[in-house]
Order: structure tokens, then C-alpha cells, then sequence
């Protein structure tokens, strides 16, 4: 069975080098091959290539979709950008095996793909869908709104070195929250949540990929 991944913004099949196009795949199925994936859970939800919270992640979800197929990723940015003049910070504490983090973030996401909402976020770092890690990224309430717009452009644009960013890989991340929020799992609404565990799941999952591609990842 062949599962197409395709989508408005399709980061995860961009990380892989899959087409969006299924007649490049029935066409030329002999120059591609099966690769193995990690997989993530999110408590009791198994996603793709990320798990967010914070601004941008609502736009995902809440995007109307004719908004979506008309414009793409332009959709998600007019949103994601109103909602940094409106947004909320969420007090957490992060725990990973060697680390506790607790601050105020009006971001965070955990993730195993090269592209994150359309954005090359870690076009400066190398990836490996399969090396049974996340990449996860939060980032601190910042004092003041210019100081959103510029972490927003840093982050976005890949830029991850910033005293305000939190950047890390981990195979599990427990996250502690005063309340209950809204999670973007793979770009769909988790429903409200307090505490979360996110596993990496090494491995399980295979995909059709060229093989040039997937020698030059």
C-alpha cells in the first residue's frame, strides 16, 4: 500500500524528496526505495513530523480550508501574524533526561522534519528523519512586540542561536502546564491538554523515496 502524503504546506514530504505529483511515483517506481522513518506519540496520539503549541500552531488548524487550497502557506502566515499581535504565553516545564527548562513561551514545537508550517526552520542544521530524535524548539515571551516580530523572522527564517530560543534534541520530552491547552498535532487541533509525553518511536515507519534523494540527505 502506497500512502500519499500531500497537503497545503506539505513539509513532510518536502524533509523526504517525495513529489506531490502520484503520477512521478507510478511512473518511475523503480528509482525509488523504501526508507525508514521515526515516528512520534504524543500521549495517546501517534503523529507524523510535529507537535506545536503556541503562535502559528492555531493557524493549522483553524485556517478555513477553501483559505488553505486557495493560498497555501500564505493562509497560514496572515493568521500566524495576527496572532503574534494577540498572543498568549503558556508557563511550562520541559523535563528531558538530562535537563529541566521552566519559562514562558509563546512557541514551542517538537518535531522530525526539515520544514515546520512551510518554513525551512532547520535549513541550517542536519536532519535525520531516522537517527531516533527530535528537534524541539521553544521560544520565550519576549518583553515586547518588536521583539516577537524579530524572534518570529529569526526562527522562521532558520536562524536558532538566540538567547530567547530554546533549541534541543531529545527522543522524549515530558511537558508540565498550569492549564490545559490546545496542541497542533500534524496541523490538526489535539483538544485541550495539561501534561504531555512525547516519545520517539525509531524506525516505524517506511517510506518511497528516490534514491538520489535519499543519498543526498
Amino acid at each position: 500500500m502506497v500512502i500519499w502524503l500531500l497537503g497545503t504546506t506539505n513539509d513532510f514530504s518536502k524533509s523526504l524528496g517525495i513529489s506531490n505529483n502520484p503520477a512521478d511515483i507510478s511512473n518511475h517506481i523503480e528509482e525509488y526505495e523504501e526508507t525508514e522513518v521515526d515516528v512520534g506519540k504524543f500521549n495517546h496520539f501517534f503523529f507524523n513530523y510535529v507537535a506545536s503549541i503556541g503562535v502559528f500552531s492555531k493557524a493549522s488548524y483553524s485556517t478555513k480550508t477553501d483559505m488553505k487550497n486557495k493560498f497555501g502557506r500564505i493562509a497560514y502566515l496572515c493568521l500566524g501574524v495576527k496572532e503574534l499581535f494577540f498572543h498568549e504565553a503558556y508557563h511550562l516545564k520541559l523535563l528531558t533526561k538530562s535537563n529541566i527548562i521552566e519559562d514562558d513561551f509563546i512557541y514551542g514545537s517538537v518535531s522530525n522534519s526539515k520544514y515546520v508550517g512551510g518554513f525551512g526552520i532547520f535549513k541550517k542544521e542536519k536532519i535525520d528523519l531516522a537517527d531516533g530524535e527530535f528537534e524541539a524548539i521553544f521560544v520565550k515571551k519576549p518583553k515586547h512586540i518588536f521583539q516577537t516580530l524579530k524572534l518570529a523572522i529569526k526562527v522562521t527564517t532558520g536562524h536558532l542561536q538566540d538567547k530567547n530560543v530554546y533549541y534541543f534534541k531529545t527522543s522524549e520530552l515530558k511537558i508540565e502546564s498550569q492549564k490545559e491547552t490546545m496542541w497542533s498535532i500534524d496541523g490538526e487541533c489535539s483538544g485541550k491538554v495539561k501534561d504531555v509525553e512525547i516519545l520517539n518511536l525509531p524506525k516505524k515507519m517506511n517510506y518511497l523515496v528516490l534514491k538520489k534523494k535519499k543519498e543526498e540527505n
